[in-house]
């Protein structure tokens, strides 16, 4: 693929993209190994102006540090030497990284080795990006775990879909249009209530917004992965569970049961206890979450973050028995070693109720009653307890009751195993949680629920 610069420089595409998704493709520019090119597959029109917008500001963001790795658009690209149709633009090509979705789950994937100690030096990097950003006057805006990248050391940050970003150049805004749910500020739910990011009549993604974000970010990274809105549902007095509220809803109420009173609900057991962090650090996150709902100007800026987590870094020990772990020195204790303890004995209750469940007997199949086998003799009018001549049997072909009946068991075995060995998966099925756990409590949960029902209405 041939394209060229506003310059009318001509510029050569690889014939295969490096990776696509549904908005463009990405592609190594053939010749300036560190340059790639994303080509917009539907409509670029619709991009130009913010693209040209952001081209226009990428000295400023070059001469900046803390921005080296940030996926900014270096250069409008077109379809013509002329610049009259516009297809995408160039950026710089993000070194081997992982995804920050990746480095949150619990427990880490095997590729991933990263201590608490690196989480924090991490953090703090981040923390300056987002401040050089918003010293810019730029909003990042769908600021999630998919879009925000852990470079191949492990201790720096990087952005992506920085073309989505929310920015103010010359005076004009230029909107980002989506937001991953779970990531979203209390005040921003409420602005797009019955509209779009795109149309809303009023303000929409902010400094704030961000700052809600980053504080996101920062308490997954030192809580195991759990989002600070993820919850376990207990039973009511009945002994039923009330249905699990969206994690956007419960974000817009600020619910979260680690620094508020939320009914009827638990931390997930994964998650070291909050009490272990001092107290500069979880008043951040009570401002972030707590006061933030009625006010997003208490939330902490990225600056202010910086400076704790660096005061934090100095205060550290390392666990003795897991050196990947580092807590607070003011503490008897590790904390990651007792969720650790508290996960693995989840997991043993799990497997308890997967062998209750798989010793469960099946009902009997085709039993017949033998109340009805008085038959009235035929044509006398009067009955016979005589048992009829044996008649030839049609073969019998299993019915679908039959075929539930055995796989019920079988079924629910299968749940509790995958939540034995993948430990958060029960706490995350019981009750729905929030980020990416929500997905899987929303179809664990259902799936578990109506087979019992199925097998109630069957047996």
């Amino acid at each position: 693929m041939i394209v060229y610069t506003e310059h009318g420089e001509r510029v050569e595409l690889a014939s295969k993209p490096l990776a696509q998704g549904g908005e463009g493709a990405i592609y190594q520019m053939n010749g300036r190994s560190r340059l790639v090119a994303k080509i917009y597959l539907a409509d670029p029109e619709r991009h130009r102006w913010k693209i040209e917008a952001m081209v226009s500001v990428y000295p400023q963001v070059a001469g900046i540090r803390a921005l080296e790795h940030i996926a900014w658009p270096m250069g409008a690209l077109y379809a013509d030497p002329d610049a009259q149709h516009f297809v995408g633009f160039g950026m710089r090509c993000m070194p081997s990284h992982r995804k920050l979705e990746d480095v949150c789950a619990y427990p880490a994937p095997a590729d991933i080795d990263m201590s608490q100690l690196e989480k924090i030096d991490y953090l703090i990097e981040l923390c300056r990006m987002v401040d050089a950003l918003h010293g810019m006057g730029q909003v990042i805006g769908d600021f999630n775990t998919r879009n925000v990248l852990v470079l191949e050391n492990g201790c720096r940050p990087g952005m992506v879909d920085v073309d989505s970003f929310h920015v103010n150049i010359e005076h004009q805004e230029y909107r980002c249009e989506v937001c991953m749910p779970g990531y979203n500020a209390p005040e921003l739910l409420r602005a797009v209530r019955g509209t779009t990011y795109k149309d809303a009549p009023g303000e929409t993604f902010t400094k704030a917004t961000d700052r809600f974000a980053l504080a996101l970010h920062i308490f997954r990274m030192l809580m195991n992965g759990v989002h600070p809105y993820h919850c376990v549902t207990l039973p009511d007095k009945n002994g039923s569970y009330p249905a699990p509220l969206p994690v956007d809803k419960r974000i817009e109420q600020g619910a979260t049961p680690f620094f508020a009173h939320v009914p009827r609900v638990k931390v997930p057991s994964f998650a070291p206890d909050i009490s272990a962090f001092p107290a500069y650090v979880t008043d951040l996150f009570q401002r972030a979450f707590v006061r933030s709902a009625a006010d997003p100007g208490a939330r902490p800026t990225a600056s202010a973050w910086c400076r704790a987590l660096e005061r934090y870094r100095r205060e550290l020990t390392q666990c003795a028995a897991d050196g990947h772990h580092w807590y607070s020195a003011s503490v008897s204790s590790c904390p990651y070693c007792a969720a650790g303890a508290r996960a693995k004995a989840k997991r043993a209750s799990a497997a308890k109720t997967c062998a209750a469940a798989a010793q469960k007997p099946a009902p009997a199949s085709g039993a017949v009653s033998t109340a009805g086998q008085t038959k009235r003799a035929a044509g006398t009018g009067c009955t016979s307890n005589t048992t009829p001549a044996p008649k030839t049997a049609a073969p019998k072909t299993a019915s679908w009751v039959d075929t539930a009946d055995k796989l019920f068991w079988p079924a629910v075995a299968a749940v509790v195993i995958a939540m034995i060995f993948v430990p958060g998966l029960a706490d995350a099925a019981a009750s729905a949680v929030g980020g990416l756990a929500d997905a899987v409590g929303d179809v664990a949960v259902p799936l578990v629920v109506g087979g019992v029902v199925l097998y109630g209405l069957l047996s």
